[in-house]
């Protein structure tokens, strides 16, 4: 019997509605009996559990009850590397005086000491702990792996939850899930570096473990600088489901209304052929709409002709305009199914994976549209052609993300080919592993190399990454209540000049926190989800320990652990969303030995796991 998502009930409770993703934590409430903190796990009727989606092209209707109209879309998506809004744009859900009451009194932050009424320490397979390997640092004790801004994986499991629908362990990206939320990060002090941020603290449910995080922060955008955009709109007949056409029409008609005097535009459609290009022109000029009028859907899908098409003029722009930042942004489902129809076919066969575009590149934005689409094509293409991925469900989705204070920040990129490489110290870690990446983590022989596949960080944004460390006896021996547990090497190449740039820290802790004592609600919940996340995801690959049977435990507990921080970040959106979430992992999980794995109506893909 699945828990009846009552995180979505005391949601509701609250009155919250499902707006933009707020990163206040707020006023805590009134100290309360243990019982009054955790969160009520109540018995629902059957059909309320997630249900596998369909084959078909059209969905049936969910069996979950449909939430009201304003809360039926997932939350938009800030082009920053957090989901939620920044301090000062925080709003709170409409609430009821209840709830708004419950918010006003009591110290942001403070540590909750409710005691645990689910086992902490359940027993694991620590050479099979998930997706990515725990690794002992006396045979290897470094980490590469290339920083990461998208997120779309966390807005399609949200949009599956929403709907009604099990979360597929395939889709789940976990570092995605844990850079959609906004930990706060203090700006660096100069505005040529990046700010880091660590923290190490007692892993919520394993014993003997820890978790190490961390931060690292871009500078905000000093100055706005032109930009050569090429929208490319996939108009074949799979975009014909849904709202699709009218989601990449809203997004391209958002960035056109964004665009100044100095900025060039350009349109290409497509679909088992180019069926439309306009060179780039002025955004005052009257012919600016061509191509976004009269959109109707047909024919098959050639996503390498739309984008070879568009990178073209891509590079004229480039060569008429040297100081712009240029972009091309492909709006589509990935449904490819004429000539190339992998990603790396389809960027060899456009040049991008070439030399020619080393200094002040052409960027590849992909914008996904359709929850059945193929995911994993278009994140791989952001990835490889020095870009990032969205996924949007409403066009409400990509007026937000696209908003002019957005797009000024997502077209100013602070840094190319961005990447980080931690070094354990063998003397204090004994093993290690990554939370998530794995798509992104690298041969640590390339860190020295400036390559295509490592991130463009925008100004202004962060990257978050999770690492679960086995200490030595040799940290508890010092008695001292910090720990330098390893050095962190930066590097990235200056978007316009293509300089080498690279910085230099460590990662340190006080590594005696309890986990239920930090007293960052935002850092508790970043953990819980990414290790949320993480645990689900490797039910793809055989699960944890034998048979995956210890994944749902985990689950739970991390799940009784969100469910502390309710009295802190009751009233944040992105908190509400999250638990909403973690209720399906869990009952999916629980479910996944018990029925066939759910299949997803689309292209057979497996590019990025």
């Amino acid at each position: 019997m699945p828990v009846g998502w009552s995180i979505r009930g005391a949601a509701a409770s609250l009155g919250a509605a499902f707006l933009l993703l707020s990163v206040a934590c707020g006023a805590s409430a009134p100290e309360q009996p243990p019982e009054a903190r955790s969160i009520t796990l109540r018995e629902a009727p059957a059909e309320a559990a997630p249900q596998p989606r369909a084959q078909t092209e059209s969905q049936p209707a969910p069996m979950m009850e449909s939430a009201p109209a304003q809360q039926s879309q997932p939350a938009s998506a800030p082009a920053q590397s957090q989901s939620i809004a920044p301090a000062a744009q925080q709003q709170s859900s409409p609430s009821s005086s209840a709830a708004s009451q419950a918010t006003q009194s009591g110290q942001s932050g403070a540590p909750n000491t409710a005691p645990r009424t689910a086992p902490r320490n359940i027993p694991r397979d620590t050479a099979t702990t998930g997706p990515q390997p725990l690794v002992s640092s006396s045979l290897d004790p470094v980490s590469t792996f290339s920083l990461d801004t998208d997120r779309a994986s966390f807005q399609r499991a949200l949009q599956e939850t929403q709907d009604g629908y099990q979360i597929d362990p395939a889709d789940v990206r976990a570092e995605e899930w844990i850079n959609s939320l906004n930990y706060g990060y203090p700006r660096p002090s100069r505005s040529d570096e990046f700010a880091v941020h660590t923290e190490v603290f007692q892993h919520p449910d394993t014993q003997g473990m820890h978790l190490a995080r961390v931060g690292i922060q871009a500078t905000d955008a000093q100055k706005r600088r032109p930009v050569n955009v090429t929208l490319v709109l996939d108009t074949s007949g799979s975009m014909a489901n849904g709202n699709r056409l009218k989601i990449a029409e809203t997004a391209a008609r958002t960035i056109l209304d964004n665009l100044r005097d100095r900025d060039r535009v350009a349109v290409v459609k497509f679909e088992d052929q180019v069926m439309f290009s306009h060179r780039h022109t002025s955004p005052n000029s009257a012919r600016r709409d061509r191509g976004l009028t009269d959109l109707w859907a047909g024919g098959s899908t050639n996503v390498q002709a739309g984008l070879d098409e568009a990178l073209w003029m891509a590079d004229r722009a480039r060569n008429d305009n040297p100081e712009a930042v240029n972009y091309v942004i492909l709006f589509s489902d990935g449904v490819a199914n004429v000539n190339a129809t992998d990603p790396f076919g389809i960027l060899h066969n456009v040049g991008q994976d070439s030399e020619y575009s080393r200094v002040n590149p052409i960027r590849i934005v992909t914008i996904g549209v359709g929850i059945d689409g193929n995911d994993h094509l278009l994140e791989q293409i952001a990835q490889f052609g020095n870009g990032w991925y969205r996924y949007f469900e409403t066009p409400q989705q990509a007026e937000a993300t696209f908003s002019l204070a957005n797009w000024d920040r997502i077209t100013n990129p602070f840094a190319d080919q961005a990447r980080a490489q931690i070094t354990w110290n063998p003397e204090m870690v004994s093993h290690w592993r990554i939370v998530g990446y794995e798509n992104r983590v690298t041969p640590d022989a390339t860190f020295t190399q400036n390559r295509r596949e490592f991130a463009e960080i925008p100004a202004g944004t962060a990257t978050t990454v999770f690492y679960e460390v086995q200490l030595t006896s040799q940290v508890a021996s010092r008695n001292a209540a910090t720990a330098r547990l390893g050095d962190i090497e930066i590097r990235w190449v200056e978007p316009i000049t293509g300089v080498s740039r690279e910085q230099y820290d460590v990662v340190s802790g006080a590594w005696r926190d309890d986990f239920s004592q930090l007293r960052d609600p935002m850092l508790r919940l970043g953990a819980i989800t990414g290790l949320s996340a993480d645990i689900f995801a490797s039910l793809d690959d055989g699960g944890y320990g034998t048979g995956g049977t210890e994944a749902p435990q985990r689950l739970t507990v991390l799940l009784e652990e969100y469910g502390y921080l309710q009295s802190q970040l009751g009233h944040v959106q992105a908190y509400q969303d999250v638990g909403a979430m973690l209720e399906n992992l869990e009952w999916s999980a629980g479910s996944y030995w018990e029925q066939p794995r759910p299949v997803r109506e689309g292209p057979g893909t497996g590019y990025s796991p």
